[in-house]
């Protein structure tokens, strides 16, 4: 790009409008920010003139502050933008800028449900037309370290809970930038974890249904984009021909914004329904088998759904042979039945401070700190009520230990809530694929019980309220075929809650 674009100081996150005219860009520490050369991070624009560009344009305040000031997605008028927040009196992750009478006036809070990230990073995009939300963050299931995520637009104008992407996507190292074509389809993405030319390369792939889990593989951009050294944040024209980026090439002494045709010619695909209206947004699923009469409403998974189109059983995150009404299955993925009247907008939900999740009976059952859902699970320790956690622990191929780190946001709810229900007890039960033999899958399942044991009992939860069970293969959530996803799911140790029947 040119020296008008990049300066003497560090440029990043390109942001091209669909038409090519106009380019927005983050400037570092440059004496033109807000603050001066204190100012992190600012955010200019530069429109076309003719064959060349014209001079950019710091956006000034209330956009660009004092902090590091980030753009994640601008509407086609050009007169609303999504902003990484950093901005008094607005809350959650990013603030939404619009346009009153030529000016920007003060922002508004953006809201995602169950909205949380473990790593020190965040990316966002959000498309044109305003219907997804992608994110890159780390978080209970994600692969390793940063994942890239898709949320949905709700009714009450909240975006709705992060759903992972699959590893059709993520590896177990970081996956950032995430950027849609207008096909809704195509998505763009740098990666550290597939093979590259250098650090990040910028690789793209593209939705096969409505789930956002199925994806073709992924394919890197290729030279000249990619280099041996770094590619980062960019974006992508409407057609799809041109492409801006960052780049850290070796034998440079910073980050530059570059602009490359995209060839071969990427072909977009014919649109799809972003989601379909029962998709479940929680991937943290597990296996129901239960009788619903045809009189009932039901939803049973770690979701919400607001209503059910037909009398059919529809599932989401897995395929299933049929669609079957009103009949005892044995269903892998969130499940609804209802009537073609019925409504499955109320689940027995009850929102507390633990944020753990169980299947209750009968829709609420006031257990301190726990999210309430139907279905009690039988048990089989006398007088006691047995309830399922629906938040597993996964685990990678063959391990017995968790990730440093990983799910201590799970791990400290379910300690809290023993530590406020000295009468609950905990059974953890392991589990393990198909992939070697039985005996094997055995071992590896009572070990990951046995060590998930002993993590509670080091913080303190007493040993004796704490009982193991180990499964082996012997109970999957998911097909163990080919299908890495499937076999993931089955890598696991779930939690049930032991509380005294009532009248005990």
């Amino acid at each position: 790009m040119p020296e008008q674009i990049n300066s003497d100081y560090i440029e990043i996150r390109p942001f091209i409008t669909g038409d090519g005219k106009t380019l927005y860009f983050g400037r570092r520490e440059h004496p033109d920010n807000n603050k001066g050369e204190k100012d992190l991070q600012d955010i200019y624009v530069v429109r076309r003139e003719g064959t060349g560009w014209g001079e950019p344009e710091n956006l000034g305040e209330p956009i660009n502050n004092r902090f590091s000031n980030s753009l994640f997605g601008i509407s086609p008028e050009g007169d609303e933008l999504l902003m990484l927040n950093t901005y008094k009196k607005v809350d959650g992750p990013l603030a939404r800028f619009k346009k009153q009478n030529g000016k920007w006036v003060d922002p508004e809070s953006v809201v995602i449900e169950d909205f949380h990230n473990y790593s020190e990073y965040l990316d966002f995009f959000q498309n044109y037309t305003e219907d997804v939300l992608l994110m890159a963050l780390e978080r209970e299931d994600s692969r390793g370290e940063q994942d890239i995520y898709v949320s949905f637009p709700k009714e009450d104008g909240s975006w709705s809970k992060p759903l992972n992407l699959g590893p059709g996507v993520n590896t177990k190292k970081s996956e950032f930038a995430p950027f849609m074509a207008p096909d809704g389809r195509t998505l763009f993405f740098c990666s550290y974890g597939l093979k590259g030319r250098g650090g990040a390369d910028i690789y793209y792939v593209q939705r096969l249904d409505e789930t956002w889990i199925k994806w073709s593989s992924p394919v890197n951009l290729g030279e000249p984009i990619n280099s041996s050294g770094e590619e980062t944040f960019f974006s992508v024209t409407d057609d799809a021909r041109d492409i801006y980026y960052v780049s850290y090439r070796h034998g440079s002494e910073k980050r530059d914004i570059y602009k490359s045709p995209l060839l071969p010619r990427i072909e977009l695909l014919p649109p799809m329904p972003t989601h379909k209206s029962l998709v479940a947004i929680n991937r943290n699923i597990r296996t129901v088998q239960t009788q619903v009469p045809n009189t009932e409403a039901v939803a049973a998974a770690d979701d919400t759904f607001t209503d059910t189109e037909d009398a059919a059983m529809t599932a989401a995150a897995n395929d299933f042979p049929e669609e079957r009404e009103g009949e005892s299955m044995n269903a892998t993925g969130a499940v609804t039945v209802g009537q073609p009247d019925q409504s499955a907008e109320s689940t027995g939900t009850q929102e507390l401070q633990s944020g753990i999740t169980v299947q209750a009976q009968n829709g609420t059952t006031p257990l301190a700190g726990i999210e309430i859902r139907h279905k009690e699970v039988a048990s089989d320790i006398p007088d006691m009520q047995q309830f399922s956690i629906l938040r597993n622990i996964y685990y990678d191929f063959n391990q017995t230990s968790l990730r440093k780190g990983a799910y201590e946001t799970i791990i400290q709810n379910v300690i809290r809530f023993l530590n406020e229900n000295p009468s609950a007890k905990l059974k953890v039960v392991g589990h393990a694929d198909e992939m070697g033999t039985k005996k094997a899958n055995l071992e590896v399942s009572q070990r990951r019980a046995q060590l998930l044991k002993k993590h509670l009992v080091e913080q303190g939860v007493a040993a004796e309220r704490i009982l193991v069970h180990f499964r082996g293969e012997e109970e999957p959530l998911a097909s163990n075929d080919d299908d890495r996803e499937g076999r993931e799911l089955n890598r696991r140790a779930e939690f049930f809650v032991l509380m005294p029947a009532a009248g005990k």
